[in-house]
């Protein structure tokens, strides 16, 4: 299996696919640890960089191999096939990825580089991959799919605010009581006794405060990203895997429905990414209908970047993918699997780079999740 693609740095995603009542896509998680031995750097203790990034770099192949060490002998001969091998590797970054950054440590006086983490294989995918899926190219090729998902960029966020509604009141009363007090006094030629009668005065104040907190809901206002390269990309999944998928624009272009550019200015609107009841209904009617495509299926969502930061002089972006799958055979569309809140993240030279490394990793991870889910459920 070649070694450079094994060897390639996964960043963090927990890619479980969500199901209705059926089966759910199945990732195993394995600990890893291994050491790595290191030549100081000119004028210091510590390994070179790129020694570093490569002892990183291993651990996805760590992972793999703790993976192997728990399969049965006939999946590491099927694995081994030639044919399923270089399926393998053009796809190993999908099938491994890292919970987390691994742990690093360096120990300068052994001079080995310690790494340790958490990683896991999406067995789902791997199945599909080396041709275990219930359902061959050809039976997909009978399944029309019409898809939107919708990249959407993070202009301005309205942070947590609390507001707080309060009354204050107050009581006072007077207290007063008798005093009767005995004054003495003397002299030499005598001693004088005098009772002194009077009133004691007090007044005592009580305040009260009531009231309770409401928290804002957080907002965001996005714009619109790059919805050629989404569109594309998972055209290009859908294809390969032999569905007979369509994006919504032309599907709303010959089939009727509401506009794409509405159907995209709504969900741009609401942070929730979702369509109102009416206008979903008309998305839905018009990929269903079948005097048009006849679709059986729409793939319904957004990629949102959320976080774009600098950090030594590299961009780095983060994406969120909520999408969701329904079945369009009932009078009611019904939900059938979702990928909730799952990240993947991105770098490049400037922003821009970065935001569409982002992107082009969960339109990826997006469409390879929905081809899984259809091959277990359906």
């Amino acid at each position: 299996m070649g070694a450079a693609l094994f060897k390639r740095f996964c960043l963090v995603i927990v890619s479980l696919f969500i199901m209705g009542a059926g089966p759910v896509a199945n990732a195993q998680e394995y600990k890893f640890a291994y050491s790595v031995p290191y030549k100081s750097a000119n004028f210091s203790k510590k390994p070179k960089s790129e020694d570093l990034q490569a002892a990183i770099d291993e651990a996805a192949s760590e992972v793999w191999k703790k993976f192997l060490l728990s399969v049965p002998q006939a999946e590491l001969i099927r694995y081994d096939d030639p044919a399923n091998k270089a399926k393998i590797e053009a796809r190993f970054d999908e099938l491994v990825t890292l919970s987390g950054e691994p742990q690093v440590r360096i120990d300068e006086r052994k001079k080995i580089i310690q790494v340790g983490g958490r990683g896991i294989i999406n067995v789902t995918l791997l199945r599909v991959i080396v041709g275990e899926s219930t359902r061959s190219n050809q039976t997909n090729s009978e399944i029309a799919i019409g898809f939107l998902v919708l990249p959407r960029l993070q202009q301005a966020v309205t942070s947590f605010d609390t507001e707080r509604e309060s009354a204050t009141s107050s009581t006072s009363r007077d207290m007063s009581e008798n005093v009767v007090s005995e004054e003495i006094s003397g002299s030499s030629s005598g001693v004088t006794e005098r009772v002194v009668e009077g009133t004691k005065t007090a007044t005592e104040n009580v305040e009260r405060n009531s009231g309770s907190s409401t928290r804002l809901a957080q907002e965001a206002e996005y714009r619109i990203g790059n919805v050629v390269q989404v569109t594309g990309a998972l055209s290009e999944v859908f294809n390969t895997a032999g569905f007979d998928a369509y994006d919504y624009a032309d599907i709303a272009a010959n089939c009727g429905g509401p506009s794409s550019d509405n159907v995209m200015s709504a969900i741009l609107d609401r942070a929730t990414g979702d369509l109102p009841g009416a206008m979903r209904k008309g998305v839905f009617d018009a990929t269903r209908d079948d005097g048009c495509l006849g679709g059986q299926y729409f793939v319904l969502g957004t990629i949102d970047i959320d976080s774009i930061e600098l950090k030594q002089g590299i961009t780095h972006a983060s994406a969120i993918i909520n999408v969701q799958i329904f079945d369009l055979s009932r009078k009611i569309p019904k939900r059938i699997a979702s990928i909730d809140s799952v990240r993947r993240d991105g770098e490049g030279s400037t922003e821009d780079k970065a935001v569409s490394n982002a992107i082009s990793k969960a339109t990826s991870l997006a469409g390879n999740e929905i081809v899984s889910a259809f091959a277990n459920r359906l």
